[in-house]
């Protein structure tokens, strides 16, 4: 109501003027009491115009504005009328306009109630009214028109009065209602819309619909999510630059449903946002509109890298389990051998008259079979580990004292910097001493190894998220390649020289029987990330050994 009372009040001083225009072209008003009053009626309206505009702005009620102005626009086109001819005024006709302006403005009562107060105001400019003439020759308002034309007039007049009082207001009722429908249904239509929002919102898997040519139309939460994009990032642009080229899984899925068969689930590599490597599991429909003509694409995918990994690490855990088994039969008859072959060279060496070289020669043997039964004990070791003996120990101070261990060997140079951050407290948890720190060792060992132009190990130690134990040893080496990032934990799998390959297979083996994860993050030229998670202590063993972990928790202070 209130806009359009404004622009009442704006059509209003373009009407007076282009009346007064018109007016001063025609000479409608060329005596002098009508120049007078012709001058006067349009410097009214602009007074009344400032006086409703001051109205607008600081009363609320704008209904009783809206009856006001229109029974003083009625008032207004009476005195016109009466200045410019009376019943021979070209002006009748304003008084149609002002009923229509009501039928916008008002209800069906109050458009009538304007109707018949613009006739009864007509009624008396003809009836009592005397109006100046249109000619200075014609003393009265009628001039040379027969009663019976001025019946006919007012007749006239009064019929049209009436007649677009009903036709407005009727128009006006049907509009008021066609409004309310389609605000009815635009509420309903924005309800339905918000609702299959938040369906498509509260999916967990990815959402995306496509047009004929490619582009995103809609791009549900969980894709952001998965993703890392944004819907305003990505709405109206290529397919591609989310996913890549799709042209050929897109066929093969039409090509199915053409058959009458499901689409084929399909998996890719792609990249998020911030350029992290993630896998995808997806399946391709076809979108089609009311008519059943094709309108776009639907594709709905899941993030699978987990899945992936735990797959990968399952696979494996088979090969090693494998390997070990089939590994530690063969060391067991390594060893055999070997023993005696070097007792026979120790004998021969202590019976026999030996040159220096022939005694050196031997002596090389006898350390070599040492180092090789040294390698059988460490594999044997990993095969068929002694059992764990978990106590609540600091992972914190375990972690320390390794590091601490091993600042100290010469196996740490100058240009190596190890930096190492942990909470403040003890980190209290249940594991194998020994083998936790044996894990610590040989990773910062690898890490330093990895460094052998220098460079910096972080070690960290942190409760992550779901109050798991998060141990990262992150170095600045040379890095890796993926196949070897793929097949690290495998034993004799070494890519440096003199390495015997175990000590990540051991590292392996010993986070696997705390049923923790290890993974492992590698660039070449850029370094390499190991992580470990350990679970975190149930409640029912936080509870039991809670005065155990107090204690320990002390002794450590």
């Amino acid at each position: 109501m209130r806009n359009r009372l404004f622009w009442l009040i704006a059509s209003r001083l373009i009407i007076t003027i282009i009346l007064s225009v018109i007016a001063a072209a025609l000479h409608i008003s060329s005596p002098a009491g009508l120049i007078r009053s012709s001058s006067i009626i349009p410097v009214v309206i602009c007074l009344l115009s400032v006086l409703y505009w001051i109205g607008l702005r600081l009363l609320n009620n704008h209904s009783l504005q809206a009856h006001l102005q229109l029974i003083v626009d009625t008032l207004l086109v009476a005195w016109l009328i009466h200045s410019s001819g009376g019943i021979q005024s070209p002006f009748s006709a304003l008084y149609l306009v002002t009923i229509f302006i009501a039928s916008a403005l008002l209800a069906r009562r109050s458009i009538y109630a304007i109707s018949i107060l613009s006739a009864l105001l007509y009624s008396a400019l003809i009836a009592f009214g005397h109006g100046p003439a249109v000619t200075q020759d014609s003393p009265s308002f009628v001039g040379d028109l027969l009663p019976r034309d001025v019946l006919f007039r007012v007749i006239l007049n009064l019929f049209a009065i009436f007649v677009v009082a009903i036709l407005s207001s009727q128009l006006s009722e049907r509009l008021r209602h066609s409004a309310a429908q389609l605000a009815t249904t635009a509420r309903s239509l924005a309800n339905l819309r918000a609702f299959n929002e938040r369906i498509i919102d509260s999916i967990h898997s990815g959402l995306v619909t496509i047009d004929l040519a490619g582009n995103i139309i809609t791009f549900n939460r969980a894709a952001e999510e998965i993703t890392g994009y944004r819907f305003t990032q990505v709405s109206g642009s290529p397919l591609n630059i989310v996913f890549g080229d799709l042209t050929e899984q897109i066929q093969l899925s039409m090509a199915a449903i053409e058959r009458g068969n499901r689409p084929p689930r399909l998996e890719m590599d792609a990249r998020t946002a911030d350029g992290r490597a993630i896998h995808l599991g997806f399946s391709i429909a076809l979108l089609v509109g009311e008519s059943g003509e094709r309108t776009g694409y639907v594709i709905a995918f899941q993030d699978l890298t987990e899945v992936v990994k735990l797959e990968r690490e399952m696979r494996r855990q088979d090969r090693l389990v494998a390997l070990g088994k089939m590994a530690a039969a063969i060391a067991h008859e390594i060893r055999n051998p070997l023993a005696s072959m070097r007792g026979s060279v120790q004998l021969l060496q202590s019976e026999l008259n030996l040159t220096e070289e022939q005694n050196h020669l031997m002596n090389i043997v006898i350390r070599e079979s040492d180092r090789l039964n040294q390698i059988i004990s460490d594999f044997l070791s990993y095969a068929r580990p002694a059992p764990s003996r978990p106590v609540l120990i600091d992972l914190k101070q375990e972690l320390a004292e390794t590091v601490k261990l091993l600042r100290n060997s010469p196996e740490v140079t100058d240009k190596q910097v190890i930096i190492e951050r942990y909470p403040p407290g003890p980190v209290i948890y249940r594991a194998d001493s020994n083998q936790m720190r044996q894990v610590f060792w040989n990773l910062t060992r690898n890490c330093l190894q990895a460094m052998p132009d220098g460079g910096s190990l972080v070690i960290s130690l942190k409760i992550a998220e779901g109050n798991q134990i998060e141990v990262t040893f992150k170095d600045t080496g040379i890095g890796m390649n993926e196949e070897q990032v793929e097949r690290i934990f495998e034993p004799f799998n070494s890519y440096r020289r003199g390495g015997t390959g175990l000590g990540m297979a051991i590292v392996y083996q010993i986070i696997s029987d705390h049923n923790g994860r290890i993974f492992v993050d590698s660039q070449p030229g850029k370094g390499t990330s190991v992580t470990i998670l350990l679970p975190e202590i149930s409640r029912q063993e936080q509870s039991l050994n809670y005065a155990e972990t107090e204690s320990l928790a002390v002794s450590y202070r």
